[in-house]
Protein backbone atom coordinates (compact mmCIF):
# COMPACT_ATOMS: atom_id res chain seq x y z
CA UNK A 1 0.00 0.00 0.00
CA UNK A 2 1.65 3.46 -1.38
CA UNK A 3 2.01 6.28 1.48
CA UNK A 4 -1.36 8.14 -0.31
CA UNK A 5 -3.50 5.20 0.15
CA UNK A 6 -2.35 4.64 4.44
CA UNK A 7 -2.89 8.12 4.31
CA UNK A 8 -6.26 8.02 2.76
CA UNK A 9 -7.22 4.95 4.81
CA UNK A 10 -6.15 6.57 8.27
CA UNK A 11 -8.70 9.34 7.07
CA UNK A 12 -11.59 7.20 6.74
CA UNK A 13 -11.14 5.78 9.66
CA UNK A 14 -10.64 8.17 12.19
CA UNK A 15 -13.70 9.93 10.32
CA UNK A 16 -15.92 7.02 11.60
CA UNK A 17 -16.73 6.94 14.70
CA UNK A 18 -17.97 2.65 14.65
CA UNK A 19 -14.06 2.27 13.51
CA UNK A 20 -12.69 5.06 15.71
CA UNK A 21 -13.81 3.32 18.52
CA UNK A 22 -12.34 0.15 17.95
CA UNK A 23 -9.00 1.08 17.02
CA UNK A 24 -9.07 3.28 20.22
CA UNK A 25 -9.28 -0.18 22.48
CA UNK A 26 -7.18 -1.93 20.93
CA UNK A 27 -4.28 -0.72 22.75
CA UNK A 28 -3.10 -2.46 26.44
CA UNK A 29 -4.43 -0.67 29.79
CA UNK A 30 -1.39 1.84 30.69
CA UNK A 31 -1.98 0.34 34.37
CA UNK A 32 0.84 -1.22 36.51
CA UNK A 33 -0.87 -4.39 36.25
CA UNK A 34 -3.06 -5.61 33.64
CA UNK A 35 -2.36 -9.10 32.58
CA UNK A 36 -5.97 -10.31 33.21
CA UNK A 37 -7.55 -6.43 32.25
CA UNK A 38 -6.08 -7.06 28.93
CA UNK A 39 -6.46 -10.79 28.51
CA UNK A 40 -10.29 -10.61 29.11
CA UNK A 41 -11.36 -6.97 27.25
CA UNK A 42 -8.76 -6.03 24.98
CA UNK A 43 -7.21 -9.47 23.44
CA UNK A 44 -11.10 -10.22 21.94
CA UNK A 45 -11.13 -6.57 20.16
CA UNK A 46 -7.92 -7.46 18.45
CA UNK A 47 -8.85 -10.85 17.44
CA UNK A 48 -12.16 -10.07 16.10
CA UNK A 49 -10.73 -6.91 14.14
CA UNK A 50 -8.07 -8.84 12.75
CA UNK A 51 -10.61 -11.66 11.43
CA UNK A 52 -8.10 -14.31 13.75
CA UNK A 53 -11.29 -15.51 15.58
CA UNK A 54 -15.45 -15.08 15.90
CA UNK A 55 -16.52 -13.04 17.77
CA UNK A 56 -18.10 -16.15 19.82
CA UNK A 57 -14.74 -17.83 19.95
CA UNK A 58 -12.69 -14.73 20.84
CA UNK A 59 -15.49 -13.94 23.73
CA UNK A 60 -15.55 -17.59 24.67
CA UNK A 61 -11.88 -18.45 24.95
CA UNK A 62 -10.58 -14.86 26.14
CA UNK A 63 -13.55 -13.88 28.98
CA UNK A 64 -14.00 -17.64 30.20
CA UNK A 65 -15.21 -17.22 33.69
CA UNK A 66 -11.30 -18.56 35.20
CA UNK A 67 -9.93 -15.58 33.32
CA UNK A 68 -12.77 -13.22 34.40
CA UNK A 69 -12.02 -14.46 38.45
CA UNK A 70 -8.53 -13.50 37.80
CA UNK A 71 -9.32 -10.19 36.57
CA UNK A 72 -11.38 -9.59 39.38
CA UNK A 73 -8.46 -10.84 41.95
CA UNK A 74 -6.22 -8.67 40.24
CA UNK A 75 -8.43 -5.36 40.06
CA UNK A 76 -7.71 -4.18 42.97
CA UNK A 77 -4.09 -3.61 42.50
CA UNK A 78 -4.69 -2.18 38.61
CA UNK A 79 -3.50 1.66 39.20
CA UNK A 80 -4.64 4.12 36.40
CA UNK A 81 -8.06 6.09 35.10
CA UNK A 82 -9.78 2.57 34.59
CA UNK A 83 -13.02 4.34 34.17
CA UNK A 84 -11.96 6.05 31.18
CA UNK A 85 -9.86 2.98 29.97
CA UNK A 86 -13.37 0.90 30.46
CA UNK A 87 -15.37 3.52 28.20
CA UNK A 88 -13.64 2.88 25.19
CA UNK A 89 -13.58 -0.87 25.97
CA UNK A 90 -17.31 -0.36 26.14
CA UNK A 91 -17.29 1.30 22.85
CA UNK A 92 -15.67 -1.01 21.19
CA UNK A 93 -17.78 -3.84 21.74
CA UNK A 94 -20.69 -1.74 21.32
CA UNK A 95 -19.26 -1.09 17.83
CA UNK A 96 -18.33 -4.56 16.94
CA UNK A 97 -21.86 -5.76 17.71
CA UNK A 98 -23.08 -3.04 15.70
CA UNK A 99 -21.20 -4.33 12.90
CA UNK A 100 -22.06 -8.04 13.45
CA UNK A 101 -18.84 -9.39 14.76
CA UNK A 102 -20.61 -10.04 18.08
CA UNK A 103 -23.59 -11.74 17.79
CA UNK A 104 -26.45 -11.15 20.23
CA UNK A 105 -26.28 -13.98 22.61
CA UNK A 106 -22.33 -12.82 22.78
CA UNK A 107 -23.14 -9.35 23.38
CA UNK A 108 -25.73 -10.50 26.03
CA UNK A 109 -22.44 -12.36 27.99
CA UNK A 110 -20.35 -9.70 27.44
CA UNK A 111 -22.52 -6.76 28.90
CA UNK A 112 -22.67 -9.41 31.88
CA UNK A 113 -18.72 -9.23 32.34
CA UNK A 114 -19.27 -5.47 32.32
CA UNK A 115 -22.06 -4.94 34.63
CA UNK A 116 -19.71 -7.45 37.09
CA UNK A 117 -16.93 -5.08 36.52
CA UNK A 118 -19.03 -2.06 37.24
CA UNK A 119 -20.09 -4.03 40.47
CA UNK A 120 -16.02 -4.72 41.30
CA UNK A 121 -15.41 -1.10 41.02
CA UNK A 122 -18.04 0.27 42.88
CA UNK A 123 -16.58 -2.05 45.76
CA UNK A 124 -13.36 -0.74 45.16
CA UNK A 125 -14.16 2.81 45.43
CA UNK A 126 -16.15 2.16 48.73
CA UNK A 127 -13.90 -0.27 50.29
CA UNK A 128 -10.42 -0.23 48.12
CA UNK A 129 -10.54 -3.74 48.47
CA UNK A 130 -12.87 -7.14 46.96
CA UNK A 131 -13.87 -9.41 49.53
CA UNK A 132 -14.03 -13.39 48.44
CA UNK A 133 -17.53 -13.40 48.75
CA UNK A 134 -17.98 -10.54 46.45
CA UNK A 135 -16.08 -12.08 43.93
CA UNK A 136 -17.79 -15.46 44.03
CA UNK A 137 -21.17 -13.61 44.25
CA UNK A 138 -19.68 -11.96 40.77
CA UNK A 139 -18.56 -15.23 39.54
CA UNK A 140 -22.00 -17.01 40.45
CA UNK A 141 -23.17 -14.44 37.59
CA UNK A 142 -20.42 -15.05 35.33
CA UNK A 143 -20.65 -19.02 35.52
CA UNK A 144 -24.47 -18.88 34.83
CA UNK A 145 -24.05 -16.56 31.99
CA UNK A 146 -21.06 -18.19 30.53
CA UNK A 147 -23.39 -21.76 30.61
CA UNK A 148 -26.03 -20.33 28.89
CA UNK A 149 -23.60 -18.40 25.80
CA UNK A 150 -22.20 -21.78 25.53
CA UNK A 151 -25.35 -23.56 25.08
CA UNK A 152 -26.79 -20.98 22.31
CA UNK A 153 -23.71 -21.93 20.35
Amino acid sequence: MMREEKIELLRRVVRDTTLKNIITAFRPPDFVVHYYLETVFTKPIQWISSGWSTGFEAVKGFMRPLNVEDMLKELPFAVGNIPHWFEHITDAYRSLWALGLIDDHTYEYVNCIFNIFNEALSELGLTKTLSKYTIERLMERVRRSYEKLISKS
